[in-house]
């Protein structure tokens, strides 16, 4: 089997053959649509479960904030062993979540078929500019690492291998998030006390030039972190409630985020918060954190 038709093999859902401009906007344009979807029922447990193919951007050079935001990428998808999903892209939403679905046995075996490569792990550099993200993809243990994208000046006879195989992870999660249900699960992060410390030099609560408005409470029972390097935790069951309603009011505008994702509300004793959160997927280490992607390459 040649790697066209190998490629065919491995990607042709319906959005397969769709023309995408680029990974940022086809994944950008389906991301808000699963927002206002009624959320899946309560994910069962998926310990032991392993992830058989999956997609995902790294972050390249920023800041501790926007990395905990996005701790698995902008964007990502994972296909496991019972042919259920996971995707999530962060797009212009200030908080996305997590949706999941299941595929038909047709759909899961051609996902998870070995990517049409020679090489267990395959990269492709364009450029040396070291200020970017790598888009990976991994099926059937197999990997491609792309540094910013596999898609640069191809032959006239048509696009590489690499690209196309790039091309259709950004279709596919693209139908995975226009077809999947927000998952809703519990919220993880961090409280950081700023009190009155400089970022780009000015203050948090400058209202001047920073126009935040520290208004919204912080539920009781949630601890402040003064750490340089946060970890975050699964908050306690008692708060997620009242930290949904906070993130719903980020989602509709009513509340306004800090440039790097921080809600500012208030402490018990009046003192200016950031508080850091996110839904956390069912598939990622309640530890740690992060989801075991299988990839067979190591970053650039």
């Amino acid at each position: 089997m040649n790697a066209r038709c190998a490629f065919k093999a491995l990607f042709s859902l319906s959005l397969a053959s769709a023309a995408l401009p680029g990974a940022a906007l086809a994944a950008d344009t389906a991301a808000s649509a699963p927002q206002n979807q009624t959320a899946a029922a309560a994910p069962e447990k998926t310990a032991g479960k392993k992830i058989l193919a999956s997609y995902h951007i790294s972050l390249g050079y920023v800041d501790e904030a926007w990395r905990f935001l996005n701790e698995h990428g902008t964007a990502w998808f994972a296909i496991l062993d019972d042919c259920s999903y996971r995707a999530f892209s962060r797009g212009e939403n200030p908080a996305p979540e997590v949706v999941q679905g299941q595929l038909s046995e047709e759909e899961c075996r051609k996902l998870t078929t070995p990517l049409p490569l020679t090489k267990t792990c395959t990269n492709v550099r364009l450029s040396r500019v070291t200020d970017h993200s790598t888009k990976y993809i991994s099926a059937g243990g197999k990997t491609l690492s792309c540094y910013i994208s596999c898609c640069g000046k191809t032959e006239e006879s048509g696009e590489t291998p690499e690209c196309k195989i790039e091309k259709e992870a950004e279709a596919t999660l693209a139908k995975l998030l226009t077809e999947g249900k927000v998952q809703g699960g519990k919220l993880r992060g961090y409280a950081y006390d700023i009190k009155d410390e400089l970022r780009h030099g000015r203050k948090f609560s400058d209202k001047e030039n920073n126009p935040l408005k520290f208004t919204e409470p912080l539920p009781a029972g949630i601890a402040l972190s003064r750490d340089t390097f946060h970890r975050s935790k699964i908050f306690p069951d008692k708060t997620q409630g009242a930290l949904r309603a906070i993130l719903e009011k980020v989602k509709d505008g009513t509340l306004k985020t800090e440039y790097s994702g921080g809600i500012p509300v208030k402490d018990a004793n009046g003192s200016d918060v950031l508080l850091f959160m996110r839904p956390a997927a069912d598939i990622e280490d309640a530890a740690t954190g992060k989801i075991a992607f299988d990839n067979k390459c190591s970053p650039f």
